[in-house]
């Protein structure tokens, strides 16, 4: 393992669908860029995505650890042994759902690096307005009704997992505001 192995670091953004994770993630990337920050920014939704889902991975869990696990692994040769910008080691911003210990151990092993977690907190009548603004188009309306039914159940069971290290209300804020409040409150 090399020193950038051991010392660079991850942060995870969790929330409920449709809380704004990957409005944030975009964020993210920007803060750290104007900051001179080396980052990756992974949308774990993409590392997952797949149709048919093979039959004996439906959630596509096994198949998004492996991906990631790549990603980690051609992003760092990709960097080589040149200095990070600002003295600083690359680091992984990641988005997605993480709901209990089990499932951060697995990605804290893919990503093999220390990992903070930060929770999107977001009010159960403001998740829905956002549900109903991002499904507005006729093509995609068809999804609306499976995302109003997992998303205030499952900011419920966010709420009452203890696999976030810091919570970041949303309500109030831009999601460039959210963005910085996640690196502020991860101490980043």
């Amino acid at each position: 393992m090399t020193r950038k192995d051991q010392t660079s670091r991850a942060l995870f953004v969790t929330g409920a669908v449709g809380s704004g994770k990957s409005t944030v993630l975009d964020h993210l990337g920007d803060l750290l860029e104007e900051a001179g920050a080396p980052f990756t920014l992974v949308d774990l939704d993409w590392l997952h995505r797949t149709w048919p889902p093979p039959p004996d991975d439906p959630q596509q869990s096994r198949l998004e650890l492996a991906n990631l696990q790549s990603l980690v692994t051609n992003v760092l040769a990709a960097q080589g042994d040149r200095p990070a910008p600002s003295g600083s080691e690359h680091s992984f911003v990641l988005a997605g759902v993480l709901v209990d210990d089990d499932q951060r151990a697995a990605v804290t092993h893919a990503l093999a690096r220390p990992m903070t977690v930060v929770r999107l907190e977001v009010e159960p009548d403001q998740l829905e307005r956002q549900l109903r603004t991002r499904y507005t188009d006729p093509d995609r309306r068809r999804h609306l009704g499976w995302h109003l039914g997992v998303a205030a159940a499952m900011e419920e069971r966010l709420r009452a997992s203890s696999v976030a290290d810091h919570v970041v209300p949303v309500a109030g804020r831009s999601p460039r505001q959210v963005a910085s409040a996640v690196l502020a409150t991860a101490g980043w």
